[in-house]
């Protein structure tokens, strides 16, 4: 019988180790960050954060433009890199080695001044994509009032800012085009502040009254889509006081005011100075009280009134009525003092368009309506 060399044996069995030693050392997933035309980007960098359990997520440098991850389980990942649009989806490791083309960004770059051309430092921007459902980008500008991003899907964005004291700003139909760098300057124009005190007819403060920009709001948009957005509404405090703003100062501007227990009215303004006060109060208003009933003169649930205004002021300003109850009652007001057009509205009946109807400040009209299948 012949015997194998030793020394032959022991090759085996070392070269036998270093490869199941390799193989275990082998990534369990294999990340290649490409892009458009296939090659590698080396400076992508993609971070895994697990999708099942508790877990940190890693970062994972592409330095030749491939990246591995080994530990077991799901991942989400996002692949980023200077210039090109970000990459998210999801992996499962261990698996098949996963290949990632990144599409080439746009960018945009620009200038955030005031009104006298000096720049507004730190500002926060927010670019909002025009179709739906994709994800806004929020920015700030530096020091020196300037700010750039790149990595943005081509598309048409909306660019928008803010500051304390300033009216904020807004651009319309932003173009951006794969491998290239936009500008938009920003212009924050100084605004002004308005105090309110809102009260009742019997002259007592009011409480949780709406205070807002109502329309028509100033035509301020340019050819460019620049214009300026209308402050969030707020509500007044205890004391029936409020603080609203910023709005533009030099251009006429209409604020809106509204309670239930009051007829909405409006005010009609062109602010100069940073703050100025006002005191407001508001009418009592009209009211209507409308029974529907149907042929049998049972009361009609879930009825409704449509409301368009004829003549008056602030008509337009009035909130949509609730629908009536069980007892097939509508409370409709209160109202500012004009002219309306009702019509009554339910499932499963014919409408019944009531004409005109007039509203009489501190008046209460009460009346029937009969809905018929």
């Amino acid at each position: 019988m012949r015997l194998l060399r030793p020394h032959w044996c022991i090759g085996s069995v070392l070269a036998a180790i270093a490869a199941f030693l390799l193989a275990g050392a082998a990534p369990a997933l294999e990340i290649r960050v490409q892009d458009a035309a296939g090659k590698a980007v080396p400076e992508a960098v993609v971070e895994a954060a697990p999708l099942d359990g508790p877990g940190e997520a890693q970062e994972l440098p592409a330095g030749t433009g491939v990246a591995a991850l080994e530990t077991p389980g799901r991942y989400l990942l996002t692949v980023r890199a200077l210039g090109y649009v970000t990459w998210t989806g999801e992996a499962t490791v261990p698996g098949e080695p996963l290949a990632v083309r990144l599409e080439a960004g746009s960018g945009l770059t620009g200038l955030v001044r005031d009104d006298e051309g000096k720049p507004v430092p730190e500002v926060r921007l927010e670019l909002r994509p025009r179709k739906e459902g994709a994800p806004p980008v929020f920015l700030a500008a530096d020091p020196r009032g300037q700010y750039h991003v790149e990595g943005i899907a081509p598309g048409i964005w909306r660019l928008s800012a803010g500051a304390p004291g300033r009216v904020s700003w807004f651009r319309e139909g932003i173009e951006l085009r794969a491998g290239r760098i936009e500008r938009a300057n920003v212009t924050l124009r100084r605004g002004c502040t308005l105090q309110l005190l809102v009260s009742g007819s019997d002259g007592m403060p009011v409480e949780n009254a709406e205070i807002f920009a109502a329309p028509p709001l100033p035509a301020d948009v340019t050819a460019e889509g620049e214009g300026w957005e209308e402050p969030p509404p707020v509500a007044t405090n205890a004391q029936g006081r409020a603080t609203f703003g910023p709005i533009p100062r030099g251009q006429k501007v209409r604020i809106g005011l509204r309670h239930p227990a009051s007829a909405p009215r409006s005010l009609e303004l062109t602010p100069l100075a940073e703050e100025e006060s006002q005191e407001v109060t508001l009418p009592a208003g009209g009211a209507l009280r409308v029974i529907v009933t149907d042929e049998q003169d049972r009361p009609v649930a879930g009825a409704r009134v449509v409301l368009r205004p004829l003549h008056g002021r602030d008509t337009d300003l009035a909130l949509p009525p609730p629908p009536s109850g069980a007892d097939g009652v509508l409370m409709v007001g209160p109202l500012p003092a004009g002219e309306y057009s009702l019509r009554v509205e339910a499932e499963g009946f014919q409408p019944s368009d009531l004409g005109r109807a007039t509203i009489v400040s501190g008046v209460a009209k009460s009346f029937g309506v009969l809905l018929e299948r």
